[in-house]
């Protein structure tokens, strides 16, 4: 009985060792894709930062930023909602295996007894089989799932973009409410210098009150100026630490100087024709219409069988007994092997697999051309503004600046000669404060406009935090 009970289990090892390795070797046929760094994706240009803050970043909370470049790096590696993003980017191609696998292989047994009579006997019999699908079909699966992870990594890519624009503007808007802060305290000095000089004047009676009170007011506008731009600042602070995911980062961004030259941009055309190429948001319909083509595939080879195969064993006796073979084993044991398919019937349900991957292919591609033409016509408008900008800056500059200067110095010689009063002076000192606000405004807006620029492009035109710094 125990030579028996050996001999049957052998048996029994040896047929589950070949369908186990029949799986094992069409399991390896897909390997599992590695998952790429979050931070050194290639996808999309824009989202490589230069490699001088990747070494000279600094981690201390108490520590003020002051580059542009370490806010975007920081929130790109901290934002929560981009690495929620790249998290299931991660989870999805973790699909790949799964649907590239094998189902397991079914085991089976099988006791059959006869009683009393003329075929008075029992029969054991074991079955292992394995289901293979259609050539092909695990490799379509596979390189599905595959394709349906990549469009999640265009979706965080152009996720980047956008956290990047923003965090860009943001960083502007807060720069320059700074060095307006800076401007609006000068000219508040020169009012509160002037309502003084005012009111000696008043109480001497050599001067009226419509001028005092007109200061008066002047000075609470001053005012009420400087508290808005103090909540503008605190309000862009508290942007960008939500932004960059930390709570306790400081910030002290410096405008760009006031003389700094324009940078030199591309034209409109070329700008579209290199976005066209490597815009993630672009690429992203372009991995549907990849997964449609995959599917309809997947769809015509569905109408072929999938094959199972199976080995088995039976042992007979007239008495029962042991696990696999009977005890009084006097009848013939046997061998078998066994292959059967589905029968896939062109039924509704395929056809109208076929038929929804076609619309879906037709779908992409008219999702992609609409969303082109959205692009080619933000880059067309944000290089039209950037344009207009600049025109703006070279007659501020070139023109109503030095007016307002060499006004400022002609009233400085009246009033030296007492043809003018020391608040003329002073209003001709505030008109060039004012030039120089209006100068801060539209540098603020070129700057802003060539973040909105970067983000449709998908590639860094400049680095506008390496030019160099100092108070307007």
């Amino acid at each position: 009985m125990l030579r028996t009970l050996q001999d049957a289990l052998r048996r029994v090892a040896r047929l589950a060792t070949i369908c186990f390795a029949l799986s094992a070797i069409a399991a390896c046929a897909t390997p599992t894709p590695p998952i790429p760094d979050r931070l050194a994706l290639g996808a999309a240009p824009v989202v490589m930062m230069p490699a001088r803050d990747r070494v000279a970043r600094n981690d201390a909370a108490t520590t003020p930023i002051a580059s542009l470049d370490l806010v975007v790096l920081r929130a790109i590696e901290n934002n929560p909602t981009l690495r929620a993003d790249f998290a299931r980017f991660e989870a999805m191609l973790l699909d790949v295996p799964q649907v590239s696998s094998l189902p397991d292989p079914m085991a089976e047994t099988e006791v059959m007894q006869r009683f009393a009579g003329p075929e008075d006997m029992r029969e054991n019999t074991v079955r292992i089989s394995q289901t293979f699908p259609w050539f092909g079909k695990q490799r379509l699966r596979a390189q599905l799932a595959d394709s349906t992870a990549r469009e999640a990594l265009e979706e965080y890519n152009t996720a980047v973009l956008d956290l990047r624009r923003d965090v860009t503007s943001r960083w502007h808007e807060v720069a320059f409410a700074r060095a307006q802060r800076e401007l609006v305290s000068e000219e508040l000095e020169l009012v509160q210098k002037a309502h003084e000089a005012t009111a000696s004047l008043y109480a001497v009676g050599q001067r009226g009150r419509e001028a005092m009170l007109r200061l008066q007011t002047e000075l609470a506008r001053s005012r009420e100026t400087l508290a808005d731009l103090d909540a503008e600042i605190a309000m862009g602070q508290a942007e960008l630490r939500r932004m960059i995911g930390e709570s306790t980062a400081t910030f002290a961004p410096v405008a760009p100087e006031e003389g700094l030259q324009e940078f030199t941009i591309p034209d409109a055309e070329s700008l579209v024709a290199l976005a066209l190429e490597i815009q993630p948001e672009l690429a992203r319909y372009d991995r549907q219409r990849e997964q449609a083509l995959l599917t309809e595939r997947l769809a015509q080879a569905d109408y072929y069988p999938d094959f199972t195969v199976g080995v088995g064993y039976q042992g007979a006796g007239d008495r029962p007994g042991g696990i696999i073979a009977p005890l009084a084993d006097d009848r013939t044991d046997s061998w078998s092997a066994m292959i059967g398919m589905n029968i896939p019937l062109p039924n509704a349900r395929r056809r109208a697999a076929r038929e929804q991957a076609l619309k879906r292919l037709e779908e992409a591609k008219l999702r992609r051309e609409a969303t082109a033409n959205e692009i080619i016509e933000e880059i067309e408008l944000a290089h039209a503004r950037i344009e207009a900008l600049v025109q703006r800056m070279t007659i501020l500059r070139r023109n109503i600046l030095p007016l307002a200067e060499e006004t400022r110095g002609a009233m400085q010689a009246a009033y030296e000669s007492g043809q003018a009063t020391l608040v003329d002076l002073i209003d001709a000192q505030r008109a060039i404060l004012a030039v120089r606000r209006d100068l801060l405004i539209v540098r603020r807006d070129y700057y802003i406009a060539l973040a909105d620029l970067e983000c449709a492009v998908c590639a860094p035109l400049v680095f506008p935090d390496s030019a160099p710094e100092a108070n307007p």
